[in-house]
Formats: structure tokens, sequence, C-alpha cells
């Protein structure tokens, strides 16, 4: 599509997934907000949780004890879509991170449960970048303070790369 526009310098912005599918699109200038794509281990508690499913598998034939396993973000996709998202979840991008030649800005928030801190750290080393931690969880970038200070990262980075 951005060949077919003829536009070859462009700045994306992703979040979360779409900081992966933004990397793949190699632009000139890439912008990530708690972008995943690098495998963290899972915590005990889910760990449990994961196994203790699969011991009752069989058993949970009902939709409402299913619903006692899987995360919120999951809890309305139909099978498939849930298929797919975990092979989504579970791939990693660290090789296609440091292939990337965009000129990059990683953002991340602090108490970010599904992009953990050291994730974007990790990101921001393979991009050879900086990295902005700010205060809030996975959706840090919707806080008025922190929009403020996004946008201001943003120009000084775009001023400073032209």
């Amino acid at each position: 599509f951005l060949e077919e526009l003829n536009i070859e310098k462009f700045c994306i912005v992703g979040h979360s997934f779409g900081g992966k599918v933004a990397t793949l699109l190699n632009p000139k200038y890439l912008i990530l907000l708690s972008s995943a794509g690098i495998l963290q281990p899972k915590p005990f508690k889910i760990r449990f949780k994961i196994k203790l499913f699969k011991l009752l598998k069989p058993f949970l034939r009902m939709e409402k004890i299913k619903q006692l396993f899987i995360s919120d973000d999951v809890k309305e996709m139909k099978q498939n879509m849930y298929e797919t998202f975990k092979n989504v979840v579970d791939e990693d991008f660290s090789e296609i991170f440091q292939q990337c030649t965009s000129k990059s800005l990683v953002f991340g928030g602090e108490n970010d449960t599904a992009v953990i801190p050291n994730s974007n750290k990790r990101i921001g080393e393979l991009l050879n970048c900086s990295v902005n931690i700010l205060k809030g969880n996975h959706y840090f970038f919707l806080d008025k303070s922190n929009k403020l200070i996004i946008v201001s990262e943003i120009e000084t980075f775009l001023k400073e790369n032209r």
C-alpha cells in the first residue's frame, strides 16, 4: 500500500501487537508503545492456571467454568481467533527488532503486566534506541500527563532525526 502510494519516508506508531506490525513495515521512523514481541517467562500463577486448565479440560464442557480460566481480553473470542491470538502472543520478535533499520523510540508503562518494563528495555537494546518508562499500565499513553511527555519526546526525536 505504501509502495503503491510512493511513500518512502513515514513514521508509524504501534501499540502492543500493533508494534510488531509496525516493526515489520520497517518505516523510516518507528515509535513503539508497549510493543509485544519479547517473550518473558510466565509468572507461577499463570503457569499453574494453564496446567490446571489442561488437567481439567476434559471435564470443562460448561462454558461458564471455562471462563474462569481465560483472561478477560479473550473471553469473547471464538476458538479459531483464540488459537491465532495465542500464536501471536507466543511469537518472539527479538531477531526482527534487531534487524530493523528504523530510527526508533520506545515507550512503556512502569506497571504494565502485559508488556513488562524489561521487555521494553530489551526492545530498546535491540533497536539501539532510547526507552522511556512512564507511570501507568499497558495503556499508559491515555494518561493526560503522559500524552504531553510522549508528544514532546516524539517531536524532539523527529527534529533530531530528519
